[in-house]
């Protein structure tokens, strides 16, 4: 498995410069874009040479610039994306923005609960934790 490498600064500052352009033509969740398509847009030909030279695309630096830059922007853009849709969309409307709220708060409850049960299953396994008294 090839080593995960961060994207140089001049990568995640061009997707970071040209994300919140090429979103404003992708408002609404019918109008959403991929990744690869903003891949495609955001860094042309250097993107589909970098797929030719490693086709794993987790590992490609140019999808890394992108998605570290959704990452950036998606509050203030109001970037959306849903595990049952694929691509990437401006909020169109409250509807679009809540839902994908939600979607968050769901997740967030998921794992959660996965917490809880590492937890409750390392105390069966281990004994419960002993609370220490502080002070001095």
């Amino acid at each position: 498995m090839t080593p995960t490498v961060l994207p140089s600064l001049s990568l995640r500052e061009k997707a970071r410069r040209e994300l919140p352009h090429i979103m404003r033509f992708h408002v609404g969740v019918d109008s959403r874009i991929t990744r690869d398509e903003l891949c495609r847009r955001i860094f042309g030909d250097e993107y589909v040479q970098s797929l030719k030279d490693n086709p794993n695309v987790s590992d490609n630096l140019f999808d890394r610039a992108v998605r570290d830059a959704i990452s950036l922007i998606r509050d203030d853009e109001l970037i959306c994306s849903s595990s049952s849709k694929s691509g990437y969309w401006k909020a169109k409307n409250m509807e679009d923005a809540l839902g994908i709220a939600y979607e968050y708060e769901s997740r967030a409850r998921a794992e959660e609960d996965k917490a809880r049960k590492i937890k409750r299953r390392a105390a069966e396994f281990f004994g419960p934790q002993i609370e220490l008294p502080l002070g001095g």
